[in-house]
This record gives C-alpha cells, structure tokens and sequence, in this order.
C-alpha cells in the first residue's frame, strides 16, 4: 500500500463515469466471457424471444398484484403447497384473475374479469396463443397450456384492451 487514499481520478475515466461502458471492446469481451462461463438458461432465452414477439404497444399493461405463491413462500412448514396458483392482475378499474392449475398433460386456467363484460381473450405462451370468449358474467377457461410464460389479453366488445404482465406457470 503507498499510504494515499485513491482519489476519483484513480476511480473513473475521462468521461466521469467509469467502467467498461468507456471501452465498446472491453464491454464486448466482458460480455463474452460472461456469457462463456455462464449462459443464460434456454427457457430463459426462449422465454425473452417469446415476451418480445409478443409485445402489443395497442395493449394497456395490466401489472401482476397478487399471486398466491407468494403467499406459499411466506408460509413454508405451515402447510403443504397448494395444487392450484391465483393470480390478479390490474389495470384502472379493470382486474383480470385467474386461477392455474396442473393437470396430466399441462395447465389449465380458469378466471374471470372485473367489472364483467362479455369479449375475447387471448391466452398467449412461448409456443402460440388459444382465443376464447368470455361470457357475459366475465369468465373464460383454457386447458392444455404449457410450461412456461403466459399473458392474457381481453378484449371487450367496447373499451380498452388490456394485457396482463407475462408470468411463469
């Protein structure tokens, strides 16, 4: 050690900012190796590409605000983990809620929307989508769906479509 505490030209580049964002090549090369020594799991990948092919910029985003595996996680050893997963999503006024559970050959999804309303919904997943309607007291059912990411997209026969955040089943 010299003794001398660095000072914050010793911390940073020309810019002010430090880092690799300074060098495009070092960035690369950290990138590289980064990805060398660990690579991103390909349900990962599969899971981005899908969420990117499916982006709707026509659609309002409609934010995840329960999920009850939360509540399993909170409640380890208190009792065995439940066979069904809910989950709400909201946007505005509208809630879209749906309950997921496995079945022999994949998932299944019932759920409704509040305020009711008849329309469509489009179940979306990393290997397609399934249209359904959705009746006039606001519920919908889909089965068959695989492992992975899904998003549920309404459309009522009047007002906004709202799509809910995509989430892993």
């Amino acid at each position: 050690m010299t003794g001398h505490e660095p000072s914050q030209d010793d911390l940073v580049g020309p810019s002010g900012r430090g880092g690799a964002d300074e060098d495009p090549a070092l960035a690369g090369s950290l990138r590289r190796a980064g990805t060398a020594v660990d690579p991103p799991p390909p349900e990962l990948r599969d899971a981005a590409r899908a969420a990117f092919a499916w982006r709707d910029p026509d659609s309002a985003l409609a934010d995840l605000v329960y999920d009850s595996s939360d509540d399993r996680d909170a409640l380890a050893g208190v009792r065995g983990a439940g066979a069904s997963r809910l989950l709400a999503f909201e946007y505005s006024e509208i809630t879209v809620e749906f309950e997921v559970t496995r079945g022999g050959r994949g998932y299944r999804i019932v759920g409704h929307v509040v305020p009711p309303a008849p329309g469509r919904v489009e179940v979306r997943h990393a290997q397609g989508s399934m249209d359904l309607d959705v009746d006039e007291l606001g519920h919908f059912a889909a089965g068959l769906l695989p492992k992975g990411p899904i998003s549920v997209r309404w459309t009522p026969l009047d007002g906004v479509t709202v799509a809910t955040e995509w989430v892993r089943i």
